[in-house]
């Protein structure tokens, strides 16, 4: 009997605890991933951001240096238009005989091509630079008829009829 009872109590093995420790360990590495990933990703946005402002700036840079380059250049077209205009009024007054006339009142005729030794003001706040390059203004001589010498916006074919006319009419006023 002694043996039963033995027998009939069984030896309990301890109860099996699932250890805790790895869960919380596996919990803290993947926040320690996640942390790692979110502390990368600022960083090299941080950096792309930088390196846009710096390309922004030199961009902004450069637009304005070519701006101030195109401004200068708008003002010698301006100029030389001018000077243009001057030389072909000069030339029709020369051509109608104003210019010997002129010569007589002992007013120069050359004055209107003194502005192309005369360069173009480098800063558009110069207006006074501007108005001392500006030519004098010419005396408009009433031209005779139909000596148009103009070449801008005709064919081929008018241009040298133009040219030719033109270039009869003044051989025939010297």
């Amino acid at each position: 009997m002694a043996r039963e009872s033995k027998e009939e109590e069984p030896v309990e093995a301890p109860p099996e605890i699932k250890p805790k420790l790895t869960l919380v360990v596996l919990l803290s590495a993947l926040i320690g991933i996640f942390l790692t990933l979110l502390t990368v990703g600022a960083i090299y946005h941080f950096q792309s951001g930088k390196a846009v402002e710096n390309e922004l700036a030199v961009s902004k840079e450069e637009v304005r240096r070519k701006t101030l380059m195109l401004t200068e250049a708008q003002e010698q077209v301006t100029a030389l238009s001018k000077q243009v205009h001057a030389l072909r009024e000069f030339s029709i007054a020369r051509a109608s005989g104003a210019a010997e006339e002129a010569i007589v009142a002992g007013k120069q005729p050359t004055q209107a091509a003194t502005p192309a030794a005369t360069p173009a003001p480098a800063s558009p706040d110069s207006e006074a630079l501007k108005k001392e390059a500006a030519p004098p203004p010419v005396v408009k001589k009433a031209k005779p008829a139909g000596l148009d010498c103009q070449l801008v916006g005709k064919s081929a074919e008018e241009q040298m009829a133009t040219l030719q006319r033109c270039t009869k009419a003044m051989d025939g006023k010297k």
